[in-house]
């Protein structure tokens, strides 16, 4: 995910930093290995991104100081923290939020049936279309035995 994506929130790096440097007798841009404290930064401790304009993100480090970082930075290898410690929150209110669409569709059926049928009738609907039902509950008179009627 972009940084520029993540402006307000925790984000933290899911992929080591890899410099590029152009090379003038080569023509072309080679990677350049870091210094060792820079490899690992920001992928062991998240930080709140404050702004992120063009190439310029300021981010705000676990201790509260202000960065900018460097223009390396600047690439879809960031992911928002929240999401990555509390994936069950997300799949949560993706659930809840079909849930409740599920339910707005569902208001013109339960209007048919409350014109059309009476409090036993019941619709199921499934891959293969509606089933209107009527069931029943019926007791034997010596009230051992219960059985459904459809």
């Amino acid at each position: 995910m972009r940084i520029e994506n993540l402006v307000g929130r925790k984000a933290i790096r899911t992929r080591r930093m890899v410099a590029m440097q152009f090379d003038m007798q080569k023509g072309y841009a080679v990677p350049v290995k870091p210094s060792a404290e820079e490899i690992e930064k920001y992928t062991e401790e998240p930080v709140t991104v404050i702004s992120a304009v063009g190439c310029q993100i300021v981010v705000e480090e676990s201790d509260g100081t202000r960065r900018l970082l460097p223009r390396g930075y600047n690439d879809d290898f960031w992911t928002d923290y929240e999401k990555l410690m509390h994936p069950e929150e997300e799949k949560r209110q993706k659930t809840k939020a079909l849930l409740d669409e599920l339910y707005l569709l569902s208001e013109p059926i339960r209007d048919f049936l409350r014109e059309n049928f009476d409090t036993m009738c019941r619709v199921v609907v499934d891959m293969d279309g509606a089933h209107v039902t009527r069931s029943e509950m019926k007791t034997v008179k010596d009230g051992k035995r219960h059985y459904r009627v459809e």
